[in-house]
């Protein structure tokens, strides 16, 4: 019997440039499937219920890192600075801009609304959510997994005039490789991301993780900021390769 990555349906193309790499790599191949029934081996952003104690990303650590607010209260527990969420029905904005969020499960930009002034809350549902706006000098993606750093990429805008309050994504940014392996460079982003990944191995204990962060320097907090997590993180071949030299050894308990 073939293994199995439970893949989450958009995260399907990630999945496959995975176990391409794992297969280009010497592991036993693996078969990719949408159904928590079968017998799986790992999972790929997909949190739905089975019987399996899997190697990799538990369904739980799917769970929380699928809710922006759940992750973010995590962090701010362990005293790693993320937005805090805070209902409209609840309390309203002090001070503007803000951005307010119609969910919480939401991938890019989805169901996120700039409000510059507070005539523009007028008519939005009083259940939705909103979170300070971080005027960020620089945005990265942090691919990390066997409690390492594999790989980060700076999120750049495609046009160097930027007007008003704008969400980097992928339709208005493109990625560049950063270096951090050089001495002394990128250290408090090193420590975030050690202090993260510290109280996540002590939450999700006899479990190994990968993911991606999204993380930026505030200027004006003068301190990383960890916007998101994602357990399926977007992948090219290279970055596939990376993940695959540090996760075919823990799913097949190999030393290389």
């Amino acid at each position: 019997m073939k293994d199995l990555i439970l893949a989450h349906a958009g995260s399907m193309p990630s999945a496959r440039l995975l176990r391409e790499a794992l297969i280009e790599q010497g592991f036993p191949k693996l078969l990719i499937t949408r159904n928590p029934e079968k017998v799986i081996k790992f999972r790929y952003g997909n949190s739905a219920p089975s019987m399996c104690n899997e190697i990799l990303n538990p369904a739980n650590f799917i769970r929380m890192t699928t809710n922006k607010e759940i992750f973010s209260n995590f962090c701010n527990n362990i005293g790693v600075t993320a937005p805090v969420f805070s209902k409209l029905s609840t309390v309203l904005p002090d001070s503007l801009p803000v951005l307010v969020r119609s969910t919480l499960t939401g991938q890019g930009s989805e169901g996120i609304y700039p409000i510059s002034n507070l005539d523009e809350l007028t008519g939005i549902d009083t259940s939705w959510y909103w979170v300070p706006y971080y005027q960020l000098k620089k945005e990265y993606r942090v691919h990390v997994a066997g409690g390492k750093i594999l790989k980060v990429f700076c999120k750049q805008f495609e046009s160097e005039t930027t007007n008003g309050i704008i969400i980097r994504n992928n339709s208005n940014s493109h990625f560049s490789v950063v270096d951090t392996n050089k001495e002394g460079t990128f250290v408090k982003l090193k420590e975030v991301v050690k202090i993260l990944n510290t109280e996540l191995l002590e939450r999700f204990k006899n479990s190994s993780l990968f993911f991606a962060l999204d993380i930026g320097w505030g200027e004006k907090e003068r301190e990383y900021i960890v916007l998101e997590a994602n357990s399926a993180p977007g992948l090219n071949v290279n970055t596939a390769n990376e993940y695959a030299s540090v996760l075919g050894p823990i799913l097949y308990n190999e030393n290389r």
